[in-house]
């Protein structure tokens, strides 16, 4: 980054998705913070909404920030509002479309 209104001129890495069995999920966290701690990032971002990535990142020492991500659904669809889909199970990840335009 240069300049970036977010993070100055910070070295910024990203944990963009998390695909991979819920199982694994500690291990997959932990090797994206090892691959980019040895890159030489200053700070990692990662934006989760399913809770077992959530928990993974908090479990390998990140903490909750503030976030601009917004998750917004048709008022008629259903899907979020039933009970074995709640929203912290569902696995969105940010630049779904966007690719990595906001951090570079």
């Amino acid at each position: 980054m240069k300049d970036n209104p977010y993070f100055g001129d910070l070295k910024v890495g990203t944990l963009a998705d998390g695909f991979g069995r819920v199982a694994d999920t500690q291990a997959l966290v932990a090797a994206g913070i090892n691959y980019l701690a040895e890159a030489g990032v200053d700070i990692i971002v990662a934006n989760f909404l399913h809770s077992t990535w959530a928990r993974a990142c908090r479990r390998a020492g990140m903490i909750t920030g503030p976030s601009n991500y917004n998750l917004f659904v048709s008022p008629g669809g259903p899907l979020l509002r039933e009970d074995s889909c709640p929203p912290e199970e569902i696995h969105v990840a940010g630049g779904h479309g966007d690719g990595m335009v906001a951090l570079v």
